[in-house]
């Protein structure tokens, strides 16, 4: 994401931290609607399941381990005025973060850090590494980054070390370089559950709450899930829905049905489809279609709502 900006306040704006700063909402307000794992779904046929929409099962999970770097730049200095840095490692996998810890007073850190995480699209998805220097007081500078392509990590096969160079972030001459490894689990779906005494990854989706106590006007409600003995390389922090507020009793669970077959009556018509594909999608009879459509405005999704 680039931002430009012009007018009174354009000295002011373009300072480089607060640049970084509006850029970096602006890219989380983007990613919590449409960078995996976060995804945009629409369930048309009445029986879909609205999770296998939105949240599809990850195709496998990838470890990634950080060994080291060397030739970082420095970015403070110590008391006896040598050049160095503190330097720690952040990865960015799609909308989720794992840090590992930082080292302190070395240009050439080893950190042995190993992290786990779920990739949802192998073949497009893109992990990030940011080398940034721990401050004590301001704001964390950044030592150099890299970008690496998932299908990439798959092609090294388990064990390989891989030195990459590092760079800044729109590019220029090189910041050092990190190496790294990778190993790939692919995951299987264990239906019948014959396998629940191994290591396993578990989905779990929240679709709604009711009669929650009401405590205040404007209160706002989200579900907290943290998983006990987890895997070590896998990051210990809860996993929260985002918050909502009260959804207005405003119709019968009949009427929703029949105003949700209404939307998708409209969307399958804007899409040019034929009664017949229409029927398919929607899993109806044809003929039941049909007579739906020749009724009075409105009146068509009640009717399909309640076949």
């Amino acid at each position: 994401i680039d931002v430009k900006f012009e007018g009174a306040a354009e000295g002011l704006l373009n300072f480089s931290w607060v640049r970084e700063r509006i850029e970096g909402v602006v890219e989380e307000t983007i990613a919590s609607l449409l960078v995996l794992p976060n995804r945009f779904g629409y369930a048309i046929a009445l029986k879909a399941d609205i999770f296998v929409v939105k949240s599809p099962v990850s195709q496998g999970v990838l470890d990634l381990t950080v060994w080291g770097a060397e030739g970082l730049p420095a970015a403070e200095r110590t008391w006896l005025g040598r050049p160095s840095s503190d330097p720690y490692v952040v990865l960015t996998n799609g909308t989720e973060k794992f840090q590992s810890r930082p080292v302190f007073k070395s240009l050439a850190p080893v950190w042995h850090w190993t992290t786990s995480m779920l990739v949802q699209e192998a073949a497009h998805q893109r992990l990030r590494l940011d080398v940034l220097n721990d401050r004590a007081v301001g704001r964390d500078d950044l030592l150099g980054c890299l970008t690496l392509p998932v299908s990439k990590l798959l092609e090294w096969g388990p064990g390989q070390k891989v030195t990459l160079e590092l760079q800044g972030r729109k590019g220029g001459p090189a910041r050092g370089a990190m190496t790294v490894s990778a190993a790939w689990r692919p995951l299987e779906l264990d239906a019948d559950g014959q396998h629940l005494g191994e290591a396993g990854v578990l989905f779990a989706g929240v679709h709604s709450a009711s009669r929650l106590p009401k405590l205040a006007e404007g209160t706002m409600y989200w579900v907290v899930v943290k998983c006990s003995s987890l895997l070590e390389t896998f990051p210990e922090r809860p996993r929260e829905t985002p918050r909502v507020g009260e959804a207005a009793p405003e119709c019968t669970a009949g009427e929703a049905d029949a105003e949700g077959m209404e939307e998708r009556i409209a969307i399958l018509r804007r899409s040019n489809m034929s009664e017949q594909d229409m029927a398919a999608v929607l899993q109806v009879e044809p003929g039941q279609l049909r007579a739906a459509l020749r009724s009075p405005p409105g009146r068509a999704g009640r009717d399909l709502a309640a076949s």
